[in-house]
């Protein structure tokens, strides 16, 4: 066991666990902790001592400075490129450029958030950074929020108004404190603890037999759902239209009932599915991996497109400078 811990350490073939739970924020990513992410792309990188990607920038900002923060899911995150192939820094390089002006992008991605969870993020741990803009990176599925982790921030509607709950089980708390020197310490039991709670999310005989499992005729929950929950509603009714804008990642529009509440708080959209579809209607498909011959999460053209076309709608919107 300990040769093979060590084979799979220095391989990288699985990494220890890449998160802590803290007071501010639930769980969360480990302060300077080092990965190398294979899958789709090929990454190697570290969480800044401020616990997000990218340079660490610090929560006061220099003055004449423009500070952008990101929000959205495992499409923000990016662990498929490195730093310098992310939209991130490519963005942070365009908008220097064009604005000749400094300019500090800072990466808050985290796979899995929908719309509630970054909501809650910012509120607990982003605005302390003190960002100009904050743009929402959504896809249809994130407005309809899970909050499922017990040990993350959840959100609620309490006297007409939204909380942000930092109330953790207990019970988690314990078990998490008791496992987690085992977890971020040893790439083996982590590998297994992962498999354990994707066996449980998704059911062990539908990832045995993949697509041979017995598919159900039940439409998708998504399909089933005709009305924005509250909670959503209220997200974006307690968004600030000069400071927050939600952009659409999904390769198709968003919801009807969703963008007329935009458009009923003046909140700004930027659509990145049409350049998305324009570059797969052309024959290059921002999904599609080449060298895996896989299709996911935007590769390094993908994210080329999408940092240029946020930083012409930004200009375009004026009041960055």
């Amino acid at each position: 066991m300990v040769i093979l811990e060590f084979f799979v350490s220095v391989t990288f073939i699985a990494e220890q666990s890449n998160n802590d739970v803290y007071n501010d924020i639930g769980r969360g990513r480990r302060a300077g902790f080092q990965y190398v992410k294979f899958g789709e792309g090929f990454s190697i990188g570290q969480f800044n001592e401020y616990r997000y990607m990218g340079p660490g920038y610090p929560y006061k900002k220099k003055s004449g400075t423009i500070r952008i923060a990101l929000l959205g899911d495992s499409y923000v995150e990016g662990f498929q490129v490195f730093d310098r192939n992310h939209f991130r820094k490519l963005l942070e390089e365009e908008l220097k450029r064009k604005l000749n002006q400094d300019v500090e992008i800072l990466n808050f991605g985290r796979s899995g958030f929908d719309l509630a969870d970054m909501y809650c993020y910012n509120e607990s741990f982003v605005s302390a950074f003190n960002p100009d803009v904050s743009l929402y990176f959504i896809s249809n599925a994130d407005l309809y929020p899970k909050m499922t982790d017990p040990l993350q921030l959840t959100l609620k509607f309490a006297n007409d108004s939204l909380v942000v709950s930092k109330q953790f089980p207990i019970q988690y708390i314990q078990v998490f404190n008791k496992t987690k020197w085992l977890i971020q310490h040893s790439s083996i039991l982590n590998m297994l603890n992962n498999c354990r709670k994707i066996a449980n999310a998704e059911g062990v005989m539908p990832i045995l037999f993949d697509k041979l499992y017995p598919i159900s005729t039940e439409e998708s929950s998504l399909e089933k759902k005709f009305k924005l929950p509250v909670i959503t509603a209220e997200i974006v009714n307690n968004m600030d239209p000069d400071q927050d804008i939600i952009v659409n990642r999904d390769n198709k529009n968003l919801e009807l009932e969703f963008l007329e509440l935009l458009n009923e708080n003046e909140l700004s959209l930027i659509q990145v599915s049409d350049t998305i579809n324009y570059m797969k209607e052309n024959g290059v498909d921002p999904n599609y991996w080449i060298a895996t011959k896989k299709y996911g999460h935007w590769n390094q053209n993908g994210h080329k497109a999408v940092a240029k076309i946020i930083a012409d709608r930004l200009i375009d919107r004026n009041g960055l400078n």
